[in-house]
């Protein structure tokens, strides 16, 4: 689901940095021959992902100045849960210019997997971060960033805080990826009990029936 821009730019021949490799579209930059650096080596360093994000764009401004011109390529659109552009755009340095290019994110392919349309409500947060402050029950929800069984865990025990141990949610793997999409309908309790949790998983909670609300 490359755009054209983006293939355009990754081919321009600015040097190419990928916040993770760890993606099935990276495939595509080995094939044509097209080098890169990933900063995977940066999350396997450290523990907490604000202190990762936060050296990868202090990484980038510096390239930037070094190199004039680079290209930071994210999986899906940048404008969508990824806190690296986000702090990319907030940084102060004002000889920094910053074009985005769009791309598909993988909202869509979890509305489509799903069957819903957002147009009735859909909040979507940051499974790093998650708190009991950011559940809506009158909405449907993506958590994304469920990187690993522990980040699911503690989504997990917010969850069922608010919603019960037995409420329904899915669990939803590779979104958008032909042929390795996985959507899971299962109890919260079971949430943190599936193996093939990783850097591709989303979780989709649908909003409480206002008929039968049994949260309190």
């Amino acid at each position: 689901a490359l755009t054209l821009g983006v293939v355009n730019r990754i081919k321009s021949g600015d040097r190419n940095y990928l916040r993770t490799e760890h993606h099935p579209t990276v495939e595509y930059l080995v094939k044509n021959n097209i080098d890169y650096k990933s900063y995977d080596y940066v999350y396997e360093r450290e523990v907490d992902f604000e202190k990762v994000y936060k050296f990868i764009v202090r990484d980038l401004i510096e390239k930037s100045r070094e190199y004039k011109s680079i290209n930071y390529l994210v999986p899906g659109n940048p404008m969508v849960a990824e806190k690296t552009v986000e702090l990319l755009l907030k940084a102060e340095d004002k000889d920094l210019e910053i074009e985005v290019l769009t791309g598909l994110s993988f909202i869509e392919p979890i509305i489509e997997l799903v069957g819903t349309d957002p147009v009735h409500g859909l909040k979507i947060v940051d499974g790093i971060e998650f708190k009991i402050k950011d559940i809506d029950i009158n909405l449907d929800c993506i958590i994304t960033q469920v990187y690993n069984n522990k980040v699911a865990s503690d989504i997990k025990l917010v969850l069922s805080q608010v919603y019960g141990d037995e409420y329904q949610i899915y669990l939803i793997n590779n979104a958008g990826i032909i042929g390795e999409e996985e959507i899971h309908k299962i109890p919260i309790y079971e949430l943190d009990r599936n193996h093939r949790i990783g850097n591709l998983t989303s979780i989709y909670i649908p909003k409480v029936d206002k008929i039968n609300k049994k949260i309190y």
